[in-house]
């Protein structure tokens, strides 16, 4: 006789409840990814990740969703993110953005906080998961100057673009625009000195 043993088809249930933090992590992930995915099989999302070059087994997905596997490797979590056409940190932190989870074991934090932190937003040093070890400012700062030059960058291109439209190169138009070019050519100047480039 040919027994069969139930499966667990649920995403939301993992059977035994995650047991630590890195699980929570793992988790909060195949969530998403179920849920991302919807009708479409594991199989089709194996699929989508060979053709993005890094394959991930139908197995593999089927265990993360089901709690059989309770980790995600950074390259996994790149490549399902690109496959089901979002980003790896909304995989990470799916939404609701209103929920307390923990940034590290111990440290808790309204998830859009977290968010931040990872993806050193704005606001991102308020929310550091411990103090005394290092500087963030100065760990954090190639990111955030090659943010600031990217942005200037982008409004160097779009005010040259204006300036060169303007029929009057002498307007008071025109002028603000030259004085908003020096101003962004004198900032981008400075981040790429502190930058070493």
């Amino acid at each position: 006789m040919l027994r069969v043993m139930p499966q667990k088809t649920d995403v939301h249930d993992w059977g035994d409840p995650p047991k630590n933090w890195a699980e929570e992590q793992a988790r909060r992930t195949a969530l998403e990814i179920r849920r991302l995915r919807g009708k479409q099989s594991a199989q089709w999302l194996s699929d989508r990740t060979k053709e993005l070059g890094s394959p991930i087994t139908r197995a593999v997905i089927s265990d993360l969703e089901l709690g059989r596997r309770r980790y995600v490797t950074s390259a996994e979590l790149i490549v399902l993110a690109a496959a089901l056409d979002t980003a790896p940190i909304a995989l990470l932190y799916p939404p609701p953005y209103d929920e307390i989870i923990e940034l590290v074991p111990g440290v808790e934090h309204p998830k859009i906080a977290v968010v931040e932190w990872f993806c050193l937003d704005d606001y991102a040093a308020r929310y550091q998961p411990s103090e005394g070890v290092g500087d963030f400012s100065d760990r954090t700062w190639p990111l955030h100057a090659a943010r600031a030059v990217e942005k200037l960058e982008e409004a160097q291109r779009g005010l040259l673009a204006s300036l060169a439209n303007e029929s009057n190169p002498d307007s008071p138009l025109a002028r603000s625009m030259r004085r908003e070019l020096d101003y962004i050519a004198e900032r981008l100047k400075e981040y790429r000195e502190e930058d070493g480039r």
